[in-house]
């Protein structure tokens, strides 16, 4: 049962989750260690990101849902988010990654329907204590309950919307929404209902350091696209095409689940300071067991990407994570997976060119 709850939690957490470019090979392994003051330590894990040698760790389980430690030795040093829906407060956290400006990290909490901005050096000069708010530099609200990354203090990019016909649009957020991009996906003729074309196009967004490009990762089949924003445009530069689309079932109380034949594609992509990364799946559920993975989102291949939208490499993790961030220069990766009793641990590998 303990299984079958998690199965559904990992699904749930994800749902909201033969490519070109040089070619490439897996011979390049990333050896994955547990930080040993973070193994085992967490229930629930969901976001975890990286600002100023501190990783940010979402823990769904407690009253204070950011717990903050030392990159280098895994020393608990901060704990903030008190569960609320004041400033410095977060209900539901949807993706935790650094800001533009070098010394921010930015929160997409999508059930408050905010963006918050936290300085870190601010909050490293605090006890450790439940007083974030003062170091809460800026909150931009957003318009809709989706992930969101702010391009400046009025204009907010907002992921994974779509339209009944199969369209997956990014839009501006501010005094109105508006839709700078709209991108047209042949998915509502392969489904009878149109609510599973809508599901289809879940996903997340990722950006450069000064949000100038902006990637889209589907967590439900092989399509990534990639853009530029110019001013407050946003223009299509390159689309990786898709090989498969998603099968799902309805349930008799209009619940959508994975069919056998449901594949996981990208999962949870981060910026570093020259390339976005993303975990890569394409397997569905039974090969995923054949493997002795947990479920099809928990995945060893990582994938990484210039600014443009060229694959440029693809690593092999020594074991399979579900989320994971990296550091500034690109030279730890830091990714989360469970035991059999769902507890988390943390790992670190070191990245090489």
């Amino acid at each position: 049962m303990k299984q079958y709850a998690l199965l559904v939690f990992i699904y749930w957490l994800c749902a909201l989750t033969p490519c070109e470019g040089q070619s490439r090979d897996f011979n390049e392994t990333v050896e994955l260690k547990a930080i040993p003051s973070l193994t085992n330590a967490f229930w629930q894990v969901s976001n975890i990101g990286y600002s100023e040698g501190w990783l940010f760790i979402e823990d769904q389980l407690t009253e204070n849902l950011i717990k903050v430690y030392d990159a280098s030795t895994g020393e608990k040093v901060y704990e903030f988010g008190r569960k609320g829906r004041g400033p410095g407060e977060l209900d539901g956290v949807f993706t935790i990654q650094r800001w533009s400006d070098p010394g921010y990290i930015e929160i997409s909490d999508v059930s408050n329907k905010k963006n918050d901005i936290y300085n870190v050096d601010c909050l490293k000069q605090k006890p450790p204590v439940l007083r974030a708010h003062t170091c809460l530099e800026k909150s931009v609200p957003t318009l809709a309950s989706r992930q969101a990354l702010i391009i400046n203090s009025n204009n907010i990019v907002l992921n994974h919307g779509a339209t009944v016909q199969g369209n997956l649009f990014l839009s501006r957020g501010g005094q109105a929404t508006q839709h700078l991009v709209e991108i047209p996906l042949p998915v509502a003729e392969k489904y009878a209902n149109q609510m599973h074309a809508v599901i289809t196009m879940s996903g997340r967004l990722a950006a450069n350091p000064n949000r100038t490009r902006f990637a889209y990762f589907a967590n439900t089949f092989d399509w990534a696209l990639f853009f530029e924003r110019n001013g407050d445009d946003l223009e299509l530069i390159h689309e990786h095409g898709f090989s498969y689309l998603p099968e799902f079932n309805v349930r008799n109380n209009g619940v959508f689940i994975p069919s056998e034949d449901y594949r996981a594609a990208y999962r949870h992509p981060v910026s570093g300071k020259e390339h976005y990364f993303v975990l890569y799946s394409g397997k569905n559920a039974e090969e995923a067991e054949a493997e002795g993975v947990l479920a099809p989102h928990f995945t060893n291949r990582l994938k990484v990407f210039d600014w443009e939208g060229n694959e440029v490499r693809e690593i092999q993790l020594d074991r399979a994570i579900s989320i994971f961030t990296v550091n500034h220069d690109e030279t730890k990766i830091y990714g989360v997976n469970f035991n059999e009793d769902f507890e988390a641990t943390v790992y670190v590998g070191d990245l090489k060119e």
